[in-house]
């Protein structure tokens, strides 16, 4: 996993059935996940995080289809949030699509569904140093 720590996801996923099934196979690997199911949701999630002073999440998998939602404003407002996160980008949608999406987010990479845990893990640890490196960016920030 990260160096000595487990990951820490904001899953942004409005199916029920899909989120909970996620959530159980990060809990295996463990992976700690906070789950918003939408975008309004998961903003708040942030703001909270922020409020009090809690680790913020090292990703956010921000599934590209959420109904009545700008999936590239909202990734683009996870990362630019005070405590924002890299985003993997994850949808069922074709390659082409969810390239093109990712690109206009800025997304740390993608995932197509359905996608295997190894595939995850495999895209959290590219990304992971840099994550790091956010959090002690952050934490040496905070005032003491």
């Amino acid at each position: 996993m990260a160096r000595g720590r487990t990951w820490k996801l904001l899953l942004v996923e409005d199916d029920t059935d899909s989120a909970e099934a996620l959530m159980s196979l990060f809990e295996l690997h463990d992976i700690e996940t906070l789950w918003s199911v939408d975008g309004r949701a998961a903003l708040q999630a942030l703001d909270s995080i922020e409020r009090l002073g809690d680790r913020a999440p090292d990703f956010a998998l921000l599934d590209l289809n959420l109904p009545n939602t700008d999936t590239v404003r909202l990734g683009r407002d996870l990362i630019a949030h005070s405590i924002g996160c890299p985003v993997v980008l994850v949808s069922a949608s074709s390659s082409q699509l969810l390239e093109k999406a990712a690109g206009e987010i800025g997304a740390v990479g993608t995932l197509r569904k359905p996608f295997s845990m190894d595939g995850l893990v495999e895209t959290l640890r590219q990304h992971a140093h840099s994550a790091e490196e956010r959090e002690l960016s952050r934490q040496s920030a905070a005032p003491r």
